[in-house]
């Protein structure tokens, strides 16, 4: 009989993909952003799968197989894009001794940020957003979610839901900045990493996600984030009147220096760096 925990949401738009076999470490580990190396058991990491060109493919947190299976690790994404991962790991691993399969359990999140479910684990980006959880439907005592709501508050964008596929580099998603995970710059090669390395040591990421506050309801993904009439960014996703936004840091500190209203979808809007970043608005904007 499946266990249910009283405190687990389920996240229908998340699906679990498994990498097994004996090459399943060294595999991912000249493909993905993240050190897969390093990753101890009940520990997960964020990371991404780029383009050559250094633009995200997919994002996903991912551990070692909870389930014991040997040489294991399972990838926690976004639903739509789960068939589409697996297409494109099987075209990388050649001779590999490697599998990559769809798994039928489910995911859920306990948004404490103390461990309240055994088994779950944490996520690494920020402690708001709680302990994943892996199992069958029956384990979730609700479908309702304040999981997204949670995620923008905090300044957390997500592909699919705040950006495009092929449309942002790491920097511009904050994978450099979260408590763990993300982009790890001194492991060896992967897929795009020679440009997400350039636009780091060189320091020329210029455009972010932030936090954007608006009196009424938000535009949806894509719109423009204006000040005055010049484009500054573009609107990510939003809940009612609060969403996130990627945005130039230089054009936005210009705007502020000079007191000029910024505005999405014709209304005035405010923009604020997540707590969590290391970075600030440029002192001297061009």
């Amino acid at each position: 009989m499946t266990q249910t925990h009283p405190t687990a949401i389920h996240l229908p738009d998340r699906a679990l993909v498994q990498i097994a076999g004996p090459d399943a470490e060294t595999f991912l580990q000249n493909l993905v952003t993240c050190d897969i190396a390093g990753l101890q058991p009940g520990q997960l990491s964020f990371g991404a799968l780029l383009t050559p060109q250094g633009k995200i493919l997919f994002e996903f947190l991912i551990g070692r197989d909870p389930s014991g299976a040997a040489d294991g690790f399972v990838a926690d994404l976004a639903a739509d894009q789960a068939a589409d991962f697996v297409k494109r790991l099987t075209f990388y691993k050649l001779r590999a001794a490697v599998t990559v399969t769809q798994l039928d359990l489910q995911v859920g999140v306990d948004l404490s940020e103390e461990k309240a479910v055994d088994g779950a684990i944490a996520d690494p980006r920020h402690t708001s957003l709680g302990h994943r959880i892996w199992a069958d439907t029956a384990a979730f005592s609700s479908t309702k979610s304040t999981y997204d709501s949670i995620r923008m508050a905090v300044g957390v964008p997500e592909l699919g839901k705040d950006f495009a596929p092929q449309t942002a580099f790491p920097h511009d998603v904050l994978m450099d900045q979260y408590r763990s995970g993300g982009v790890d710059f001194s492991k060896g090669c992967y897929v795009g990493q020679e440009v997400v390395s350039r636009m780091h040591h060189r320091g020329t990421a210029r455009s972010r996600f932030v936090r954007v506050t608006g009196a009424e309801d938000l535009p949806p993904m894509g719109a423009d984030i204006l000040a005055g009439d010049r484009a500054i960014g573009q609107m990510g996703g939003h809940i009612g009147q609060h969403g996130l936004a990627l945005v130039r840091l230089d054009r936005v500190a210009k705007a502020l220096h000079k007191g000029v209203v910024v505005t999405a979808g014709g209304a005035a809007i405010t923009l604020a760096l997540p707590d969590f970043v290391k970075f600030d608005w440029p002192e001297e904007a061009a």
